[in-house]
């Protein structure tokens, strides 16, 4: 379920990325008629779940915001899932299922390119729509909070479960130690991993389709199908880390060196490829395979930025990843921005050059902080206030 979670939470951010090479004229940095609003703004808009073909703009943009608001709900919910359903041999496994945004991601582009071109970009919302309805009436049957509130797991699967937390976990509520949280160190350096992250994804999955189709020159359908390549290969990847790091694990590998060993793979090789991208210029294999590489590598994330909440404080992993999503998410609107202020006196490789030197650098900059000043060790705050009174 975790895995289906992500899957459904992607299509509906990243069906606009690709729709919008249909809803915009480049040349003139406009959008059709019906949004009639600037070309980066309408991009830096989260995937849609419903949309109305209105010719004003603040429905427009209403239909597209809001019902992004409790998708921001989603990793938290599902850090605290992993965190209670997981055992600690097993956490590779069950962070790598967050990889269902990857599936999400590349499984909408095509899809949605190919329905805009046959019937409008309209459709392409209409039916990421059908398949959220029915991804709620799975959930609703089959996930609970926690292994004790699940009418199908046995006792055995249980005491496996609670035994193997060693007492790390506990389900009593009880208010996120925010000042504490605030003033760790460990807390900022995992914000600053996290934030570089997103800032190579955002630019990846906002903007590789408009770069792919209007400067290395395929259109529309090959955009779509070409430019999901490196996110499927980034599930896979990413599927594949999460076992690896459990071996890892099994094998007596300190935990810290699995964190920050792979790091290289999840933002020092992906910032160095970004980077290598304009300086193949119009070569489209070669531009195709960069991203897939950059994308495959950075897969490695399930093994750093996506677990190392479950480090520092299990207990409050959703309350970090939430805060960490909230300061990285600032990326989403943030890459587009500076990409069309690059942009904005042409749609060519020598102005798109420093979109992607910035991110590959901001890749590389957040994984040697990482390196040097991360940790893993779970914070003195992940006790529980109710856990001390017993």
């Amino acid at each position: 379920m975790v895995f289906l979670t992500t899957y459904v939470n992607y299509t509906m951010r990243s069906n606009m990325s690709i729709a919008i090479v249909s809803m915009v004229t480049a040349q003139k940095g406009r959008v059709f008629p019906e949004c009639k609003e600037r070309e980066m703004e309408a991009t830096r808009l989260p995937g849609l779940t419903t949309t109305m073909q209105s010719n004003d703009t603040n429905i427009t943009i209403t239909t597209t915001e809001r019902p992004e608001l409790p998708n921001g709900l989603c990793y938290p919910a599902l850090q605290c899932l992993i965190a209670r359903w997981a055992p600690p041999s097993e956490k590779g496994k069950f962070v790598s299922c967050l990889m269902g945004n990857t599936l999400g991601t590349c499984i909408t582009w095509p899809l949605v390119g190919a329905v805009t071109q046959a019937v409008g970009w309209g459709w392409g919302f209409h039916v990421i729509s059908a398949q959220v309805l029915v991804y709620c009436v799975i959930f609703y049957f089959v996930a609970a909070n926690s292994p004790e509130d699940h009418k199908w797991i046995t006792e055995e699967e249980k005491n496996y479960i609670k035994e193997s937390q060693g007492g790390n976990v506990s389900k009593k509520r009880a208010t996120p130690p925010y000042k504490k949280m605030f003033t760790s160190m460990p807390f900022w350096i995992l914000n600053i991993l996290h934030f570089g992250n997103l800032w190579g994804l955002y630019l990846q999955i906002t903007n590789a389709p408009k770069y792919i189709a209007e400067v290395v020159g395929f259109n529309l359908r090959d955009s779509g199908g070409l430019a999901a390549m490196p996110h499927l290969t980034r599930m896979f990847m990413g599927l594949a880390y999460g076992n690896i790091g459990d071996f890892c694990k099994k094998k007596g590998l300190p935990t810290k060196f699995i964190r920050k060993f792979f790091v290289i793979f999840s933002h020092i090789i992906p910032g160095i490829l970004l980077i290598g991208i304009p300086f193949v210029e119009c070569q489209p294999t070669i531009v195709v395979a960069l991203l897939i590489t950059s994308m495959g590598v950075n897969g490695a994330a399930v093994l750093t930025n996506l677990q190392n909440p479950q480090d520092l404080a299990p207990n409050f992993a959703g309350s970090i990843f939430g805060i960490i999503s909230f300061i990285g998410g600032t990326t989403g609107f943030i890459v587009p921005a500076i990409t069309g202020a690059f942009i904005n006196h042409g749609n060519t490789i020598a102005n798109w050059t420093w979109a992607w030197v910035i991110g590959g650098c901001m890749y590389i900059s957040s994984g040697l902080i990482f390196i040097l000043f991360g940790s893993t060790k779970q914070q003195e705050w992940n006790k529980k206030k109710e856990d001390d009174d017993a």
